[in-house]
C-alpha cells in the first residue's frame, strides 16, 4: 500500500450565518474574567463530580496558535476623548510572520462595523503594543453595551485563514459623549444590566463614528429583534436538573396562522474550515440551538412555551399573535434522555448562564418562523454550540443520564489550562500563558465530551501512554515542545499500547463525527499539536498546529496505516489513535454493513473483550475480533465489514 499524508481533500461549505441584532459580545481567549482562577482551586461541585467519578483522568490539551492578542486594560475603566485602548500582539511561534489586525464593534441594532488597523510584522517570539484612540469605534451608544473584538488573523503554513481574538470587552458612552465607560464581561453582568445600562431607555441611538457612514440594521419581515442580555442561572453547587420532561406550555396555534421561534448559538472557532462539514466559517458564526432548554414570555411574563428545542433549534409553532415577547434559552441541553447541563466560572463559581432576547411579532397573519439570533459569543455559548451539534449527530452514542461540562475551568489538580475528561465531566481550561483558550477549539471541546460518552457507554480502557518511544520520529511525541504544561504524553501519531491508541482514537473518532455528515465518503478536521511530516525521501518538517487532516479512507483508496507505514517493528499489542480514529469513522459510517454506535459498545463489552465495563481494562485487536464474530456472527456482513476495516487502517495486530 501506498504511504498516505493524511492531507486530504480540503473542502469548505457554507454555513448561515443569522442575522445580528441585539447586543453581541465576541470573545476569542478567554471570558472575560478575572482570569485568575486556577486548576486546583474547584469548587465544590467540581470536587464533587471529581469524587463521584471512579474513571481516572484523561487529559489532552492542545498548542494553541502561534499568534496571541490581549487586551492591556482593566476590567472596567472610564476613558475620556483622548483615551486609548492599548492592546499586545505576539508571534509565539517559530517564524515570522505578517499579522492583519482590526477592531470590530457589533451592538443592538444588527449594527457590525470594522475599522482595520493594518498590518504587523512579527519575528517569532517578538510582540508590540497597539494603542488605537476611541475614534477607532465606529459604533456608539448610551444604552446598550456594545461589544468590542481586537481581531488577528494569519496564515497557516497550508494556507489556511486563522482569526484569533482578544477577550471581550463592551463598552457604553455616557449620555453627553465625553466618557467611554470599557469593561469586561463580569462587570457587564454585575454593574450594567448584563447588556441594557441602568437609566437608560433599552433603545439603540448610534453616533456614525469613525467608519463614516451610516450602518442599517438588517431588515426583518413580521418580526423585530430587541437587544439580548446575559443572566446568571443556577450555580453548580445548586444545580437544576436538565429533563427531557420539562414542562411544557403550548397554545392551540390557529388554522392559517402561527409562529414558530427558531434560534442559534454563536460561537467562535480558530480551528473552524480545514475540511470539515459543519461550522465551518472563521470568525463570528451562528449554530442552531438544537436541543436546547427555552422558555417563550409575553410582556406581561406568562409564559407562552416552555421546553426544549427540536433538532434545528425551533419550537412548535405557537399561537404567539402581534405582541411583544421575550425567548430565554439556557445552557442546558437534552436529547433522548441524554442531559447536558454547560455550567461556566464567573464570580468565582460555576453557573448556567441565560440569554434573554426580546422580539416582537409585528404581522400575526400566516405561518412565520421568527429567527431569532441572540449575537452574545462567550465561552459558554461556543460550548453550547458545541454540545448541539453533537447531540444533533446521526447515532451520536450518548446515553441517558445528566453530563456536566466546566467551561473555562482547568481540569481540578491540573494546570489552569488543561482540558481534561472523567467520568460523566469534562473540563475546557482556561487561557494559556502564551494562547488562546480549548474553549476556542471545536476539536478540543468534542474530544473532551467525547471521553465523557465513551467513559459512561462503555468505560474507558486502561492508559499506558508512551507504548514505544523509541519507535522512529515519525511514531513519538518528541517533536512536541512542552514548556507550559502541554500535553506530550501521546499524539495524532505516536505509537501507544494498542488500549491507548483506543482510547484517545475514540476520542478523536467523536469529535471527527460531531463536524462531518456521515452520508459523505470524505472526513475532515483540524488537529491541534504539532505533527511531524515526511519532507522528500529522508527528511521531516513540523507543521504547527491547526492543521488539516483526513478522518477516514477517500473513496478508492486503502488506509492511512500511519503504523505501518512508518513503525512497523514490533506492532503486535500497538496502535497509533489515527489508525483507530479512521477505522471508528469507517466502521460506524460508511457503507450498507457498518455497526451502530450501540453495536461498537457492545462488542466492547461481550465477554471475549471487556467481559462487562471497560474501565482499567487491556484490550487487544484479537479480543475485538473474536469479540466482532461472538456478537455478530461469522457469516454476518458486519463482521466481515468490521475486519476488513480494521485491515483496512492498519490496526489488525
Amino acid at each position: 500500500m501506498e504511504r498516505r499524508d493524511g492531507f486530504g481533500k480540503l473542502r469548505r461549505k457554507a454555513i448561515w450565518v443569522g442575522v445580528s441584532v441585539g447586543l453581541v459580545a465576541t470573545i476569542g481567549q478567554g471570558c472575560g474574567g478575572n482570569g485568575d482562577d486556577v486548576g486546583g482551586g474547584e469548587t465544590s461541585s467540581e470536587r464533587s463530580a471529581l469524587g463521584q467519578d471512579t474513571a481516572p483522568v484523561f487529559k489532552d490539551s492542545r498548542t494553541p496558535p502561534p499568534v496571541d492578542v490581549r487586551w492591556e486594560l482593566g476590567a472596567r475603566e472610564t476613558l475620556t476623548v483622548r483615551g486609548t485602548m492599548p492592546f499586545r500582539v505576539k508571534n509565539t511561534g517559530t517564524s515570522a510572520r505578517t499579522i492583519r489586525l482590526a477592531l470590530v464593534s457589533s451592538g443592538a441594532g444588527g449594527l457590525v462595523a470594522q475599522t482595520d488597523l493594518g498590518s504587523v510584522h512579527l519575528e517569532p517570539g517578538q510582540s508590540t503594543t497597539l494603542r488605537p484612540g476611541l475614534d477607532k469605534l465606529a459604533l456608539r451608544s448610551a444604552n446598550v453595551s456594545t461589544q468590542l473584538v481586537v481581531q488577528a488573523e494569519y496564515e497557516t503554513d497550508d494556507g489556511h485563514t486563522v482569526r484569533v481574538s482578544a477577550e471581550p470587552r463592551f463598552y457604553h458612552s455616557s449620555p453627553d459623549g465625553r466618557a467611554t465607560m470599557v469593561y469586561d464581561v463580569e462587570t457587564m453582568v454585575r454593574d450594567y444590566g448584563g447588556g441594557l445600562v441602568p437609566g437608560q431607555p433599552p433603545v439603540a441611538g448610534y453616533d456614525v463614528g469613525a467608519a463614516g457612514t451610516k450602518l442599517e440594521a438588517p431588515a426583518t419581515q413580521g418580526y423585530l429583534q430587541g437587544p439580548t442580555t446575559i443572566a446568571l442561572g443556577a450555580s453548580a453547587d445548586h444545580a437544576e436538573v436538565a429533563t427531557d420532561s420539562a414542562q411544557t406550555v403550548i397554545p392551540a396555534a390557529p388554522p392559517g396562522a402561527g409562529q414558530r421561534v427558531c434560534t442559534t448559538w454563536r460561537v467562535s472557532f480558530e480551528d473552524a474550515g480545514f475540511g470539515e462539514d459543519y461550522g465551518t466559517a472563521q470568525g463570528l458564526q451562528d449554530l442552531p440551538a438544537a436541543y436546547t432548554y427555552a422558555t417563550v414570555k409575553d410582556s406581561n411574563q406568562a409564559v407562552k412555551w416552555q421546553g426544549y428545542l427540536d433538532g434545528s433549534g425551533c419550537t412548535p409553532y405557537l399561537a404567539l399573535g402581534v405582541g411583544s415577547f421575550t425567548l430565554e434559552q439556557k445552557s442546558q441541553l437534552s436529547r433522548n434522555g441524554a442531559n447536558v447541563n454547560v455550567y461556566t466560572r464567573l464570580f468565582g463559581n460555576q453557573f448556567i448562564w441565560v440569554f434573554n432576547t426580546a422580539f416582537t411579532v409585528t404581522n400575526g397573519s400566516g405561518y412565520t418562523t421568527v429567527q431569532v439570533v441572540p449575537p452574545v459569543q462567550v465561552c459558554t455559548t461556543n460550548v453550547n454550540g458545541v454540545v448541539a451539534q453533537m447531540l444533533r449527530t446521526i447515532d451520536n452514542g450518548f446515553q441517558a443520564g445528566t453530563y456536566t461540562v466546566f467551561s473555562n475551568t482547568g481540569c481540578p489538580g491540573m494546570n489552569a489550562w488543561d482540558s481534561c475528561a472523567v467520568g460523566w465531566s469534562a473540563y475546557i481550561g482556561q487561557l494559556y500563558p502564551d494562547g488562546s483558550s480549548d474553549v476556542n477549539s471545536k476539536i478540543i471541546i468534542a474530544h473532551e465530551i467525547g471521553h465523557t460518552v465513551q467513559s459512561v457507554a462503555m468505560g474507558m480502557l486502561m492508559t499506558n501512554y508512551g507504548g514505544d518511544w523509541d519507535a522512529p520520529q515519525f511514531c513519538n511525541c518528541s517533536h512536541i515542545d512542552d514548556p507550559q504544561g502541554i500535553n506530550n504524553l501521546h499524539c495524532l501519531q505516536s505509537k501507544e499500547y494498542v488500549s491507548a491508541a483506543e482510547l484517545e482514537g475514540f476520542a478523536q473518532f467523536m469529535a471527527a463525527k460531531t463536524w462531518n455528515n456521515p452520508a459523505e465518503t470524505n472526513c475532515g478536521w483540524a488537529y491541534y499539536k504539532p505533527f511531524r511530516e515526511h519532507q522528500g525521501e529522508f527528511g521531516s518538517v513540523i507543521v504547527a498546529p491547526p492543521m488539516a487532516r483526513i478522518c477516514g479512507t477517500p473513496p478508492g483508496a486503502s488506509g492511512l496505516s500511519w503504523m505501518e507505514h512508518n513503525c512497523a517493528l514490533n506492532m503486535t499489542n500497538h496502535g497509533v489513535e489515527w489508525d483507530w480514529q479512521q477505522f471508528l469513522w469507517d466502521v460506524t459510517t460508511q457503507g450498507t454493513t457498518k455497526s451502530t454506535m450501540a453495536d461498537l459498545y457492545n462488542i466492547y463489552k461481550t465477554s471475549a473483550a471487556c467481559g462487562g465495563s471497560c474501565n482499567g481494562k487491556d484490550v487487544h485487536w484479537a479480543d475485538l475480533e473474536s469479540s466482532a464474530r461472538a456478537y455478530y456472527g461469522q457469516a454476518d456482513p458486519r463482521y466481515a465489514n468490521w475486519v476488513w476495516r480494521a485491515n483496512n487502517a492498519g490496526i489488525d495486530h
